[in-house]
């Protein structure tokens, strides 16, 4: 299953427009990394909780 993620997981993000100003990645949403921030910050403070 891994090996398969691995293998699926670049290609989601590829841009398939061409042309200048394209980029070959996809650009995320700011709310988007800022959800995910926020997840990983209230994840880590969990984890210094347990020690």
């Amino acid at each position: 299953m891994m090996k398969r993620r691995h293998w699926i997981v670049p290609r989601a993000d590829r841009n398939t427009a061409t042309g200048r100003g394209h980029h070959a990645a996809r650009a995320l949403q700011q709310e988007t990394v800022e959800v995910w921030s926020e997840a990983l910050k209230q994840f880590g403070a969990g984890v210094l909780a347990q020690l």
